[in-house]
């Protein structure tokens, strides 16, 4: 006999809600969020409706063209959400070692060590970005922009991913080139 949350999330499923309702909250939210934070329309206290008019109304604008093409969203977030949660944790993981191994003192190490807080910064945004195209290609969430046929039609996912994993070493060796070369100071 199944348990009753496998029989929950089946009629859930059976239901459209993993297929079209929970892509369309997150995407509502997150175009929300940008409405406000953006504060395109004036103050967000004054234009809650405005934005979520336009939130809601955006969200079903890109949520049908995957629909009408017949691209099935519902794998691909679970990849997606599975594989970036995985790694999240794999990073909250690594930093709560590394501060058990590591000296309390360490951002001040690593801001002398990288000069400035803003170097510091920008090398963690670089890996961020490079970890969330990782997921998204090894997610299989190309599929969605790229759909058989589309633009990149006869490229496989095998040598997209290969082009992307050498890429991503380019870059990686060419931030620790530019991060671990230090300039020499002239004396006047």
């Amino acid at each position: 006999m199944t348990d009753p949350f496998t029989i929950t999330i089946l009629k859930m499923q059976q239901l459209g809600f993993f297929k079209f309702l929970l892509p369309f909250i997150f995407t509502s939210a997150v175009f929300y969020g940008l409405l406000r934070k953006s504060q395109i329309f004036g103050p967000p206290e004054r234009n809650v409706a405005v934005n979520g008019v336009i939130a809601l109304s955006a969200a079903f604008m890109i949520l049908a063209i995957p629909i009408t093409q017949g691209i099935d969203l519902e794998t691909q977030w679970a990849n997606y959400f599975v594989q970036s949660a995985s790694a999240f944790l794999v990073a909250m993981v690594g930093i709560m070692v590394a501060g058990m191994v590591f000296p309390q003192d360490l951002p001040a190490q690593l801001a002398k060590t990288f000069g400035s807080k803003g170097a510091f910064w920008a090398v963690v945004l670089v890996a961020g970005v490079l970890v969330g195209l990782i997921v998204l290609f090894t997610s299989g969430m190309t599929s969605i922009f790229f759909p058989e046929g589309g633009a990149l039609g006869g490229i496989s996912e095998d040598l997209l991913t290969t082009v992307g994993v050498i890429v991503v070493l380019m870059i990686v060796v060419v931030v620790i080139v530019v991060f671990t070369t230090s300039t020499p100071k002239s004396s006047s």
